[in-house]
């Protein structure tokens, strides 16, 4: 083996333990109860049903039905959610490794996967579509853009794999768009020999789309799929000026605004360069530009982005695509090391710093909203301090319920009568337990002795605990009303 390969190997083995212990799943900072739903997805799947994660229609569940298997096979939920997340991850890294090829350009593409910066963090969260997304557009292109693979697999696998990214989230019809836009005429020709793989891999994807679309909730949030063209031009001017702010370093994380100028640069100097000197980008280069570029003006133009208030952190595949063209772009433009080194090493660099910073400096919880090491080491407390409860039921708000029921499969976790429920077998489940723990902020004033709760008559059987500013106190549930029923 080479000095090179062994140094390579260094740094990869340094980004994936750095990786590991900054945003892997078991020490994820801001693990909340929106990711740890998707988790439960996992514990409780359906397969009738479950093809859409809880609550909604246009995400679809690949993580959590993979780690559904494994808790088949014995592992608790989180730990299944948590080795399938990272399983995703490294067949990312695989793709990105055959389809970039120079090792330095690979382990740039490697710290833009690995370390999130904000606001796009969510790419590697539990219960967010991106990382599945990534995945089976990545296995797409693979497919489509490595020469050793045969025809033949090309096109019985390649459309299937674009179904599915469309399945993990409807943006990925973007990559579809640009794959036809710019791969036009290479398609045409190929599919003279091909098209019965080519027409079977996509009516299999097709039939696989509607089945799933069948069998997803019905909510008319998601009805409408495009805003208005004067909501489409707020989008674009909020966003025009938060980049503005970014640049100007007018906000608390100035390592963002230097890594965006670093790339504005970047690109210009290679646009520049390719103009000089006549040099032409990779077609998977622009498809990659392409589906950077077709998801942000579909992300301005949904009716989505505009019913939430136009937060920027929906832009994570354009951004996560974007930077990937770029890292293409500089392969092919700068093939000798006096420039591809010092710019990928300077690279590599400001995506760590700027992640890991953000990561160990800021949150993005909210007060009243329990964090994971809190509900741990007071589901802890609670069994240590009441041995005869063996299974517990933990009611409050929507933030305070899931998590602990993530954290442990003796706890099951519901939001409380009028908070958003997001799948009723957990009522059923929570039904098994005699005794319920209640988390009181975002909901109750105080803890009463009685309270009744869904079907339930609960009796206050505990002592009321503060401990976090997390409020919390233990019930059983009880045959019979009390005087002093709440």
């Amino acid at each position: 083996m080479g000095i090179k390969k062994v140094v390579y190997i260094i740094i990869g083995g340094i980004l994936a333990s750095l990786y590991i212990l900054n945003f892997s799943l078991w020490f994820w900072p801001e693990f909340n109860s929106d990711h740890a739903i998707h988790i439960l997805m996992a514990e409780h799947f359906d397969y009738r049903k479950d093809w859409y994660y809880w609550g909604q229609n246009r995400l679809g569940s690949f993580l959590p039905f993979l780690a559904s298997l494994l808790v088949h096979l014995g592992l608790d939920a989180f730990n299944a959610y948590g080795i399938v997340q990272l399983l995703v991850i490294a067949g990312c890294l695989w793709f990105l490794f055959r389809l970039i090829k120079e090792p330095i350009w690979f382990l740039v593409a490697a710290a833009l996967l690995l370390f999130p910066i904000y606001p796009y963090w969510m790419q590697l969260a539990p219960g967010h579509p991106y990382l599945a997304q990534f995945f089976f557009i990545l296995a797409a292109f693979y497919l489509f853009f490595i020469e050793s693979v045969s025809q033949k697999l090309k096109y019985a696998l390649g459309p299937l794999m674009l179904a599915l990214a469309i399945w993990s989230s409807e943006l990925s019809v973007a990559a579809l768009i640009a794959m036809g836009l710019v791969n036009f005429k290479t398609l045409i020709g190929d599919l003279k020999k091909n098209w019965y793989w080519f027409l079977a891999s996509s009516a299999i994807g097709l039939k696989l789309l509607l089945e799933f679309k069948a069998h997803a909730v019905r909510d008319e949030r998601y009805a409408e799929l495009l805003t208005d063209f004067p909501s489409f031009m707020q989008s674009l001017s909020t966003q025009w000026e938060q980049f503005q702010s970014l640049i100007l370093f007018d906000g608390n994380k100035p390592l963002n605004g230097g890594l965006a100028l670093f790339m504005i640069t970047l690109a210009i100097f290679g646009l520049v360069y390719a103009i000089l000197y006549k040099k032409k980008p990779s077609f998977l280069s622009l498809t990659l530009m392409g589906t950077a570029v077709l998801s942000f003006i579909l992300i301005h133009a949904s009716a989505w982005n505009d019913e939430m208030g136009m937060p920027h952190r929906y832009f994570t595949m354009p951004y996560f695509f974007g930077f990937l063209s770029l890292i293409l772009l500089l392969r092919d433009l700068f093939p000798k090391p006096v420039l591809k080194y010092p710019i990928g090493v300077v690279m590599i660099s400001l995506l760590l710093y700027a992640s890991i910073t953000f990561n160990h400096q800021f949150e993005t919880g909210a007060i009243n909203r329990i964090r994971a090491e809190e509900a741990r080491t007071l589901l802890k407390k609670v069994f240590a301090e009441n041995p005869q409860v063996e299974g517990l039921s933990v009611i409050g708000s929507y933030w305070n319920s899931h998590l602990p029921d993530a954290l442990s499969t003796k706890v099951n976790g519901i939001p409380f009568k009028g908070e958003h429920l997001r799948e009723m077998s957990l009522i059923e489940k929570a039904d098994q337990n005699d005794y319920f723990l209640l988390i009181r902020n975002n909901w109750l004033p105080e803890f009463p002795l009685y309270i009744q709760e869904r079907d339930w008559l609960l009796k206050r059987i505990g002592e009321p605990d503060d401990e976090f500013g997390i409020y919390s106190c233990l019930y059983q549930k009880v045959e019979k009303y009390g005087e002093d029923a709440y």
